[in-house]
């Protein structure tokens, strides 16, 4: 939703005097300003989000704006919209989140259905820039595959999510699963 983000922004900024409010970082790991926008007093940030049009990121840790970005969010789901756009897979019903554990960086899902499930092309990913691709994947019917950060052979049972050292930061995190269309299969925040 990159262009319908720009859009949004160009349609609701350009040429107007807006206000901005620093997170408690001003420049992200990539030297890129952050800023929460405001337009008489009103956050476009956050309207982004209940819009579908970005998700919630806190790369610093949780601030004061935390609880409206997760109920922004949290909108966005029940209307449907964009970002938030649930996934219409038929497996999308049957992928249970078992388990979730950031402080071991491993991930639990689980097959509940009766039939077994093609995850090709499905995402895992955090709230930044990590993602994990479910290549050739088969979920059997009633089984479960975890999903682990590091290096090791792959099998029916355990994927590694290679190259990275961490996913999930221990100040708050979200894991997004997605099928492969890129619509809403299940989420989690910390």
């Amino acid at each position: 939703y990159y262009q319908e983000a720009k859009d949004f922004l160009n349609e609701e900024l350009l040429n107007k005097t807006v206000r901005i409010e620093y997170g408690k970082e001003k420049k992200d790991r990539y030297n890129r300003t952050l800023g929460y926008l405001f337009l008489n007093n009103e956050n476009v940030n956050l309207k982004q989000v209940e819009n579908g049009l970005a998700n919630y990121y806190f790369p610093s840790g949780k601030d004061v704006y935390y609880d409206d970005f997760k109920k922004a969010w949290e909108t966005c789901i029940e209307n449907n919209k964009n970002l938030c756009e649930k996934s219409k897979n038929i497996c999308a019903k049957c992928i249970e989140l078992k388990e979730f554990n950031y402080n071991s960086q491993e991930v639990i899902f689980y097959n509940s259905c009766n039939h077994n499930c093609n995850l090709n092309g499905w995402k895992i990913k955090d709230e930044g820039r990590k993602n994990f691709i479910f290549t050739n994947f088969d979920l059997s019917r009633e089984k479960e595959i975890k999903i682990k950060i590091g290096e090791g052979a792959n099998t029916q049972e355990i994927l590694y999510w290679a190259g990275e050292e961490y996913v999930w930061t221990k100040t708050g995190d979200t894991l997004f699963l997605r099928d492969g269309g890129g619509k809403l299969v299940l989420w989690r925040a910390y």
